[in-house]
């Protein structure tokens, strides 16, 4: 073992009166607000991948890939433009799976909405979202003034699905409008968004806000913070923020990155998405609250192919996790505490050793689409995210139905695979895993 470092203006408040919000958001669908207030305190809870899932949080594509054509769509990480109607009755059919298993489905543009009405969070919103832009510019003040005074749903549209210059309604206009295509966009669409594992993760009782890699995909983060910070749901003082992308945390880190193993262990991703100064940030917080005390690093090779750590693999069961490649042998790095500002780091033999002391178990069982003979249907598969699969329950995921090969040879071994018909979906390269974000899964 050695010891060694991983390595490393505001906008004018444009209301003059604030609107009175509804004490209960939820109250049509809550019986009693003492059952609000238990739920609420209950359902930020996250020890494991495989633990019964009780709670996630989705978000409808339509919102935002509508805005999505062939001259952009590489802009925002798409290969083509997908089939609007069929993308959303794919989403709508994951739903349904999820609820048909006991699931309760949260949708982060009604959180939003929700949330909007209320005058300070709309404020610390549209202060984030122009946050980049230029204040002393006439226009970008009126801007401001413009997205203040939208209703709470047309806010929440053109935070999703962008706003254009076409669809901004205000006088002084500037040299942008008189030069500018009206079609262009002022604020950019979030495409990836129904991809709610990336922008934030939950680890114990506390969330990640996470920092993205690409720029056409920060206003996410803004976007889910907004209801952690502020809807009633999740604002409450016990809620522990472990890394904050909207805030003082700039380095990156994605959800698709982090795996909660158990209570007291992580597997992060070193990838082309998360830095390691943001993997060392949130092991030393996670560390000095001992909200865990180990935590396993996977490097990958950078490139896009292995974007995120649940692009190649994903936890199944206790002692099981799915493979992308048949040969998967990554450099694995165990990372434990020292005291409260070093860390103890030891590079370990194989993968499948760190996890077998992480779990505490004697075997670790790696079921690799790469055992399927076919080469050429293990790179079909592969490409249609076969090894991203949603744990929601021990042994039992959800799986995309073209993946017929990978899903056969789990059921061989005992699994039971509900499939997800996605064809659209996953053109926007992420399976079920991806397009997830767990809020509540039932203690191991």
């Amino acid at each position: 073992m050695k010891l060694f470092g991983l390595a490393l203006g505001r906008l004018p408040y444009c209301r003059t009166s604030e609107s009175k919000y509804l004490e209960d958001v939820y109250s049509k669908k809550l019986q009693s607000r003492d059952e609000h207030i238990a739920w609420s305190e209950s359902m930020a809870f996250i020890t494991s991948e495989i633990g019964k899932l009780k709670k996630v949080l989705l978000s409808h594509p339509k919102i935002a890939i509508e805005r999505l054509t062939p001259e952009n769509c590489h802009a925002f990480l798409f290969d083509d433009i997908l089939f609007i109607k069929e993308a959303e009755k794919e989403h709508d059919h994951f739903a349904a799976i999820l609820k048909e298993n006991g699931v309760e489905v949260l949708y982060l543009d009604e959180l939003l909405e929700e949330t909007l009405k209320i005058e300070k969070a709309r404020k610390w919103v549209v202060e984030r979202i122009l946050a980049s832009y230029n204040f002393e510019l006439p226009f970008v003040q009126d801007l401001s003034h413009f997205l203040m005074e939208l209703e709470a749903k047309q806010l929440t549209y053109h935070m999703m699905a962008g706003l254009t210059l076409r669809e901004a309604h205000f006088k002084r206009k500037g040299l942008i409008f008189a030069v500018g295509h009206r079609d262009e966009f002022l604020l950019p669409p979030l495409p990836n968004q129904y991809f709610t594992r990336d922008p934030s993760c939950w680890i114990g009782n506390g969330v990640s806000i996470n920092r993205m890699q690409y720029k056409v995909r920060r206003g996410e983060c803004i976007s889910t913070a907004a209801v952690y910070k502020h809807h009633p749901l999740f604002a409450s003082e016990n809620l522990e923020i472990w890394y904050d992308g909207t805030e003082k945390d700039c380095s990156p880190v994605e959800g698709g990155d982090v795996f909660v193993l158990n209570k007291n262990c992580l597997m992060i991703g070193y990838s082309e998405r998360t830095s390691i100064q943001a993997i060392e940030t949130l092991t030393l917080r996670l560390f000095a609250k001992s909200a865990i005390d180990r935590v396993v690093l996977v490097e990958l090779p950078k490139k896009r192919a292995c974007m995120h750590l649940d692009t190649v693999m994903t936890m199944i069961d206790h002692d099981a996790f799915c493979v992308a490649f048949k040969d998967f042998a990554p450099r694995t790095f165990t990372i434990q505490p020292r005291n409260t500002k070093d860390l103890l780091i030891s590079e370990e033999m194989n993968l499948q050793t760190a996890l077998q002391r992480a779990l505490k178990i004697s075997n670790v069982r790696f079921i690799s689409i790469g055992d399927i003979e076919n080469e050429i249907v293990q790179l079909r598969e592969q490409w249609m995210d076969a090894s991203n699969l949603l744990a929601i329950a021990p042994g039992k995921v959800i799986g995309y139905a073209c993946n017929e090969r990978t899903n056969s040879l789990l059921r061989s071994k005992g699994f039971e695979v509900l499939e997800l018909v996605g064809s659209e979906l996953g053109r926007g390269r992420g399976g079920s895993r991806c397009m997830s974000c767990p809020i509540e899964r039932e203690p191991l």
